[in-house]
């Protein structure tokens, strides 16, 4: 018996020492938001979080053959304003103000920066930009990705900052370039990119010093609808084929997306899991909730257990955040998706966290 509870101990131990928590994710995707952030952060904290991903979202416009303009960001009011030299400030500044609000409640930050299409034409991952060239008054090198990097100083942490969050054709086409801006940035800030779960662009080999700290995944990829922790395990294995196209299959792998945004209301409940990534949009709505049925509600509450399982026992990945926002937000943390929160998934989640 005394050998027996031993090896209980020692069992237990070592996943708890491979245990991953599942954190939260703070969308900044205009000015309202970014005033917002310190708050945002006391709510991350009361969900059991001591980490966080912060997604600051900026914007390109493109010309009729997409082809990069210039920078925009979005006011209070979630209107385009073009990027200027205040706006940049003030984003460093309330950022600044953001981190250091972390660090009182001893959140650990990363910050994921998200560029779109200003007119929503094309998807990030297809945007074709150079970080280093101007487009009309500034690179997105020095406009966002500087700002960030130096509120990230004021981090007590070991703050991350991923140069790219599914910008995946823009890293292919200008590799070289983000292992020039990531060599230039102190070891004070871990420097990551982040791709999507699927169709990763081919990057060419670059004869540099590894510059990347880790690499994240935004992932989507279905699973089962008897999901256990083992058809997560299967997902590391295919997202390693696909960061190999990038050189990047070596580094520390992170999940900086995940989630189950629940398809549609109309489609049968069978495709919700297989097509994660697809969900509704904007503010919660009756009419257009997916979650709205019971059966639905148990597939993505067994989604979640099934993530956790993966998550208490895997040494595949350093750390991994929920997708908050739209139907995919089970915490119900953006203002707009609160009518999404499921407590249920939300307890099993600060359950998880609170032992880790």
């Amino acid at each position: 018996m005394f050998i027996f509870n031993w090896v209980i101990i020692l069992s237990s131990l070592i996943t708890s020492a491979f245990a991953v928590e599942l954190n939260s994710s703070i969308l900044i995707l205009n000015q309202a938001d970014l005033n917002n952030c310190p708050t945002q952060l006391q709510k991350v904290v009361s969900l059991g979080n001591r980490r966080v991903n912060i997604i600051p979202t900026f914007y390109l416009e493109l010309d009729k053959d997409n082809k990069a303009k210039s920078y925009w960001f979005r006011d209070i009011h979630a209107q385009p304003i073009p990027l200027s030299h205040s706006i940049t400030r003030d984003y460093q500044n309330k950022l600044s103000i953001c981190i250091k609000k972390a660090n009182d409640l001893n959140l650990s930050p990363t910050v994921t920066v998200h560029l779109d299409d200003l007119k929503q034409r094309i998807w990030r991952r297809k945007i074709n930009f150079s970080p280093l060239q101007r487009y009309k008054n500034f690179s997105f090198k020095e406009a966002i990705l500087d700002q960030t990097y130096q509120s990230l100083l004021f981090s007590k942490f070991s703050p991350e900052l991923y140069l790219t969050g599914e910008m995946d054709l823009s890293f292919a086409r200008y590799t070289a370039q983000y292992y020039k801006i990531a060599s230039g940035y102190k070891k004070d800030v871990k420097i990551g990119v982040s791709f999507n779960f699927n169709r990763v662009f081919k990057a060419p080999s670059i004869n540099m010093e590894m510059p990347f700290d880790m690499v994240g995944i935004s992932n989507y990829l279905p699973v089962p609808s008897s999901c256990s922790k083992d058809s997560f395990k299967k997902h590391i294995k295919k997202i390693k084929k696909q960061l190999k196209k990038v050189g990047l299959d070596h580094l520390p792998l992170n999940f900086n997306e995940i989630g189950l945004g629940g398809f549609s209301k109309r489609m049968p409940a069978i495709l919700i899991t297989i097509f994660p990534h697809k969900g509704v949009s904007g503010k919660q709505n009756i009419e257009t909730d997916p979650w709205t049925s019971t059966s639905k509600r148990e597939i993505r509450y067994k989604y979640h257990k099934c993530l956790l399982s993966f998550l208490k026992e895997t040494n595949d990945i350093k750390s991994a955040f929920l997708w908050n926002l739209d139907s995919w937000d089970v915490q119900g943390l953006y203002h707009y998706s609160t009518g999404y929160k499921d407590s249920k998934i939300q307890d099993l989640i600060y359950r998880h966290n609170s032992t880790q």
